[in-house]
């Protein structure tokens, strides 16, 4: 086969699985949920201890407040402290799905629910439109007290008031989690007719068919992606080999795409655990350039050997790091 790839040596970096028969992976936890502490308390506005008669004006503040390396590190820490006291497997990668405290606190789960979608720092603190004014007789005594929501990171002002403060209210945060599935291998499926065709084979970019010997009086071809959520059993590029299967010697995982008895494509599983770019999506174009090809943003050399027809993997790389 025709092809710009030339037969790469995989260094002692690299961690690939052998073909043949699995190895035992750890089972990970596809969700886990752990629980951070939050505080209704209330804090003082002012206080008056006066001998002559006032009048106070007043706008109420309001904090909408976050500090998300604060909040992901508590997070995290909770995470870690689950995995030890659980059993849990820790080989997954999670990240941030959801956080909410009970229904009845709507105001707060609308915040959390905007941090979650943000994943990022946020300030705003401004005063309302609407004006409060307090008279204050002689010999007075007058405190105001406004209620906040406070959490690990983040901190939140209610148009809620007091003349006395109430006693904190601890409430649990529930920090929903998720394992990331990361593309772990390719499979290769032959059929003799289009009615076998996966349901979940690498689709075109453009929607054409996806059988990688199209026009061909030979058997069908269709390539099924495999997940895993072990962060290091997950693919980080492909690479088509140019040459013979005797080339291969170095590279324990490939994926053999046999087209018919005089021509195979051989294509590299890459898995190095020292890259924190992991495969996440995969799918077929039969374009060499990544315009239009559905937000993925690597792309590998021709798989096809037909002069007419082109197939080129596209897939799609995640950064492992913040939730």
């Amino acid at each position: 086969m025709q092809s710009n790839a030339s037969v790469r040596k995989i260094d002692p970096g690299v961690s690939v699985p052998k073909i043949g028969p699995s190895a035992s992976v750890p089972k990970i936890a596809p969700r886990i949920q752990v629980k951070l502490s939050g505080c209704f308390r209330w804090k003082l506005v002012f206080n008056y201890d006066i001998t002559g008669a006032i009048t106070k004006t007043y706008r109420h503040k309001i904090v909408e407040r976050v500090d998300w390396d604060t909040f992901q590190h508590r997070v995290k820490e909770s995470h870690e402290n689950t995995i030890r006291t659980t059993g849990l497997n820790g080989g997954g990668f999670y990240f941030l799905r959801s956080a909410t405290v009970d229904d009845e606190y709507d105001e707060v789960n609308h915040f959390l629910y905007t941090l979650v979608k943000r994943k990022a720092d946020f300030n705003r603190e401004a005063v309302s439109d609407t004006e409060w004014k307090y008279e204050i007789g002689r010999n007075s005594k007058m405190s105001l007290y406004q209620l906040y929501f406070i959490g690990p990171g983040i901190a939140l002002a209610f148009d809620a008031h007091s003349s006395s403060m109430g006693l904190d209210e601890v409430v649990d945060i529930r920090v929903n989690l998720e394992a990331r599935k990361f593309v772990s291998g390719i499979k290769v499926v032959y059929g003799n007719s289009p009615l076998e065709k996966p349901h979940d084979c690498l689709k075109h970019s453009d929607n054409t068919d996806p059988d990688l010997n199209i026009d061909s009086a030979s058997k069908y071809i269709w390539l099924v992606p495999e997940y895993t959520m072990v962060v290091n059993d997950a693919c980080t590029s492909f690479e088509v080999i140019a040459g013979s299967i005797g080339d291969l010697e170095d590279i324990d995982d490939v994926c053999i795409i046999k087209y018919d008895d005089l021509n195979s494509c051989y294509l590299a599983l890459v898995k190095d655990v020292r890259n924190a770019s992991k495969v996440v999506r995969v799918g077929l174009s039969e374009s060499r350039e990544l315009s239009g090809t559905d937000c993925f943003n690597k792309i590998s050399e021709d798989l096809s050997v037909r002069l007419y027809f082109s197939a080129h993997l596209v897939y799609e790389t995640f950064v492992i790091g913040d939730l």
